[in-house]
């Protein structure tokens, strides 16, 4: 159960020492949708969401979060998968009315020269 897990409890605490000794799980994929108006900014990829791994990044080439993962929507009959996340203006929207202050970049993503700054959604290949 990750409540009696001692690294989770030491991150609730404040404690993010134990973050260096957690493993990253990295998956690609591609933006197949990006958000077009409405309410709620949604975009749909490629990249795998396994069970329990909602609420974790869905990131560009530069490894910025362009989004927030959500949830899936499995077809049976067509065996097709689709994967759903929230699309970062709405997550920083969010953050900032609950009085968390969220760090941006105005910098495009350019993967071969190694720029990564936080935020912003890109089209294109996603982690």
């Amino acid at each position: 159960m990750m409540s009696m897990d001692s690294t989770y409890r030491a991150i609730l605490n404040g404690d993010t020492t134990g973050l260096a000794n957690l493993e990253m799980v990295v998956t690609q994929g591609n933006v197949m949708a990006m958000p077009q108006g409405g309410a709620a900014k949604v975009i749909t990829h490629s990249a795998n969401i396994s069970p329990g791994n909602s609420g974790g990044p869905l990131s560009d080439a530069c490894g910025r979060a362009v989004g927030v993962n959500t949830f899936i929507v499995l077809d049976g009959g067509n065996v097709q998968k689709l994967n759903f996340s929230l699309g970062a203006s709405d997550a920083i929207r969010f953050l900032s009315a609950n009085g968390v202050t969220v760090a941006g970049a105005d910098q495009p993503c350019n993967p071969a020269t190694g720029i990564a700054a936080a935020a912003g959604p890109t089209e294109g290949p996603v982690k």
